[in-house]
């Protein structure tokens, strides 16, 4: 059996770093969306108005 390192190269090696890093971008912009989304949620639903 191949070396677990071995495999992650190959799949690095045929996906590209442009692809691999607009899909870590695209995460980080989701989870900051449903962040601020959720605060502005849970703020509007306990009556707090933001600051």
């Amino acid at each position: 059996m191949a070396k677990p390192g071995v495999a992650l190269h190959r799949w690095l090696q045929s996906h590209g770093l442009l692809a691999i890093s607009l899909g870590v971008l695209g995460v980080a912009i989701a989870l900051s969306l449903l962040l601020v989304v959720g605060g502005y949620f849970i703020a509007w639903f306990y009556g707090s108005p933001p600051a």
